[in-house]
């Protein structure tokens, strides 16, 4: 979440690489203990900079080991750094640091403002990369604020899909996958909470293939579950449980229990949506012929609402089968009318090579 080599400079120090790859492999207490003992280091050398970037992995690291205390004392200590230096890009990182106390906290509003403050120093300093950071902060936020709402709030739904799509597109032209398609999942989460299911489907999939490229297997689950949820609310329950077995199948490989867990109780919702929809339809098509009916409702029924009437057919007396032939028959005529000759019997020449047109009933 911070520009490092824009605060640093292109050449970044050993112990920031050390931290980054404990934090990748999930070793946090490694990564916490190298940047608390780079920050010290720092320090005694009146490195301001380098002590405000150790204090900023500080306190990413303590956030993401649950030690809330440490990373905010952390990354208090880091905004007063870079404010002194007049850093804008330090302190753009710090103050992300800050917005993920704040979450942490349950404050989601004052998350969403402090990153957008990050976003705008960040882009006033120069950092494409860190003002891309600071816009998926609050797509990150306003997603977490929109999941506790029963009704989604119309203004942080516009919020989030507004940062998270100016973050992607930094991101995508940086070719940083990874930063990719975390904003890109927080993009699917805020469609579906605006009720957009295809395009929640769609940025789903981006992350799905995203995750694929990286062999992440864990990230790969948790997209086909947010594809899943989309097919959901569209009303795919079959295809949602498929993809919902997918996900299961890949948490599993990875040992991943509480993505495991999520995706069985969804599949659980969806297939007794499934039963449910189809015991409703049953009862109301029994329930229709059950009722008597007499005149115009014997011949209506009703579906999603809409009455449909079936006008009602009497029987019809027909007469004797009649049959009309159409065509042409040859008839003899006379093609020159015949000369008689006194004493001789009449002679009648016929022309057989004509027609006539008719029609018998």
């Amino acid at each position: 979440m911070a520009d490092f080599e824009a605060i640093l400079g292109s050449t970044l120090p050993t112990w920031l690489t050390s931290a980054q790859e404990s934090l990748l492999a999930g070793d946090v207490a490694a990564a916490l203990k190298t940047s608390e003992e780079a920050c010290s280091s720092c320090a005694s050398k009146g490195d301001k900079k380098g002590e405000g970037a150790a204090l900023i992995m500080v306190a990413k690291a303590a956030f993401q080991g649950v030690s809330f205390d440490v990373g905010s004392k952390a990354s208090s200590k880091a905004l007063h750094i870079f404010q002194a230096l007049k850093d804008k890009v330090g302190e753009a990182a710090a103050l992300l640091m800050v917005s993920t106390a704040c979450v942490l906290m349950g404050e989601f509003r004052e998350a969403i403002s402090t990153a957008e403050d990050a976003a705008i120093l960040a882009k006033s300093g120069g950092s494409q990369k860190q003002m891309a950071h600071g816009y998926a902060a609050v797509a990150s936020a306003a997603v977490a604020l929109l999941q506790t709402q029963e009704n989604a709030d119309p203004d942080v739904t516009a919020k989030a899909l507004e940062a998270a799509q100016a973050s992607s597109t930094v991101f995508r032209e940086l070719e940083d996958k990874a930063n990719l398609a975390k904003v890109l999942e927080d993009l699917s989460k805020a469609y579906l909470a605006s009720g957009n299911s295809n395009m929640a489907i769609a940025k789903a999939k981006m992350v799905q293939r995203l995750h694929q490229e990286n062999s992440d297997v864990s990230g790969e689950g948790r997209a086909l579950v947010a594809v899943a949820k989309g097919l959901q609310q569209e009303g795919s329950h079959d295809a949602a449980v498929q993809h919902l077995t997918d996900a299961a199948g890949c948490f599993e490989s990875v040992g991943d229990q509480r993505g495991l867990a999520e995706a069985y109780e969804l599949m659980e919702v969806c297939q007794a949506s499934t039963i449910q929809e189809r015991t409703d339809l049953t009862n109301r098509i029994v329930g229709h012929f059950s009722q008597e009916r007499t005149g115009p409702e014997l011949h209506s029924w009703r579906l999603g609402g809409r009455a449909v009437f079936i006008p009602p057919t009497q029987p019809v007396e027909l007469g004797p089968a009649t049959v009309r032939i159409t065509g042409f028959m040859g008839r003899a005529a006379l093609a020159v009318a015949p000369k008689t000759v006194p004493g001789q019997a009449k002679v009648v020449e016929h022309n057989k090579f004509l027609l006539y047109n008719v029609s018998w009933n």
